[in-house]
């Protein structure tokens, strides 16, 4: 397992904040194709109330799906965002928004993390566990 963990706010005091479009979008196909699950969400947004409720009762939502109410998504405040390959049981992206503290990202995959990690030029390297 390998790991980026980022602190929400910057040793230059400036805050970080997790971006789930940006994210999707460097992701690319392999986001988009993939069931998400996500739990104890806390958003703003247009769309926050709806991704809430996919939280609340832990509904799949499709990559394409997430990828749409991303774009109404304001700011992500917490929550736990878990990609799955469609008929797996196992994430290949487990991503864990810690209210004013850190954003962890964990996979099996190192290019994946080395993705996630040209997004976050404040990120400490990809660890592995």
């Amino acid at each position: 397992m390998f790991s980026i963990t980022i602190p929400t706010i910057s040793s230059n005091g400036d805050f970080v904040e997790f971006d789930l479009y940006e994210l999707l979008t460097a992701l690319q196909a392999r986001a988009l194709e993939a069931r998400w699950l996500c739990s104890g969400v806390e958003c703003l947004g247009a769309g926050a109330d709806e991704l809430m409720e996919y939280a609340a009762f832990r509904a799949p939502i499709s990559g394409t799906n997430l990828y749409q109410l991303s774009l109404t998504i304001d700011q992500i405040l917490a929550g736990v965002f878990e990609a799955f390959e469609v008929d797996e049981n196992k994430p290949w992206l487990k991503i864990r928004v810690v209210h004013d503290k850190k954003i962890e990202f964990f996979s099996l995959n190192r290019n994946v993390l080395n993705r996630v990690a040209r997004l976050y030029p404040q990120a400490a390297q990809v660890r592995s566990q």
